[in-house]
């Protein structure tokens, strides 16, 4: 008497493994597995094998046989292949940031500005672009942010905490002693300067004779040492400041006087 025993159910496969990670391959349809070639793999049979991408460049394409055979000892084979995917580099990332900050100062923070990678950062009523790899970070209140990446792969999967801490000691304002408007682009303008600063409510320059030469506000009130056209005489100045300083009330009010120098 003659027995026919059927052939294991085997199907192909299509895997994607990340660049520099391991993966699981899993195949199905008999008892015993063997896979050739032996690359990459923990082992070269069963299953289920661990797979390791470590690659030179991406993609690659790893292409296995895998000898399934059934209880009846009846073997097909199932034709496994694996794309390693994957960014052309690897950036790095730092775990997380945690910075001190004058309130009122700021820093950038850059991030890798590779192509490819995707970025989300949140809150996002703090930014303009969510999407940026670089931020210009303020320091008015303490916050932390989430920065979560990603790339076109999904091969990334990272979050980073940023936190902003907040000194609000020391404040200052003060104005330069003296400036040189000589068109050379070094020292040509004289403005207020500061820690803790919210806005210059006002700058006025008076000259000797109690004359208001000048009259400015905003982020940064400059004089170039003009009045109208005509450029001021060397001489000294007085000034008065007021500013208005984060998280206070009252504003702070400096006077003074500088030397213009020709």
């Amino acid at each position: 008497q003659i027995r026919v025993h059927g052939l294991p159910k085997v199907q192909d496969y299509n895997f994607e493994v990340c660049v520099n990670t391991q993966d699981t391959l899993r195949v199905s349809g008999g008892e015993f597995y063997n896979w050739f070639p032996p690359t990459r793999l923990n082992e070269n049979f069963g299953p289920e094998v661990r797979f390791s991408a470590i690659a030179d460049s991406v993609p690659q394409v790893i292409d296995y046989l895998v000898s399934v055979t059934n209880s009846q000892n009846c073997s097909d084979t199932s034709n496994v292949k694996v794309k390693i995917i994957g960014l052309d580099s690897t950036p790095v990332f730092p775990f997380g940031v945690d910075t001190l900050l004058t309130i009122g100062d700021s820093f950038r923070l850059s991030l890798p500005n590779v192509p490819g990678l995707i970025y989300e950062w949140s809150p996002e009523e703090y930014f303009a672009c969510t999407g940026c790899s670089s931020q210009m970070l303020y320091g008015i209140e303490d916050v932390e942010y989430l920065v979560e990446v990603d790339d076109i792969f999904g091969c990334t999967d990272r979050a980073i905490s940023v936190r902003v801490r907040i000194n609000e000691e020391p404040r200052s304002l003060d104005v330069p002693d003296a400036f040189t408007p000589n068109g050379d682009g070094i020292n040509d303008i004289i403005y207020p300067q500061g820690w803790g600063v919210e806005e210059y409510e006002s700058f006025r320059i008076y000259n000797r004779y109690g004359e208001l030469i000048f009259e400015g506000s905003g982020s940064r009130p400059a004089w170039n040492g003009l009045i109208g056209d005509i450029p001021a005489a060397a001489d000294t100045y007085v000034f008065v400041v007021r500013a208005k300083m984060y998280n206070q009330r009252k504003r702070q009010v400096l006077q003074g006087s500088f030397m213009l120098i020709r």
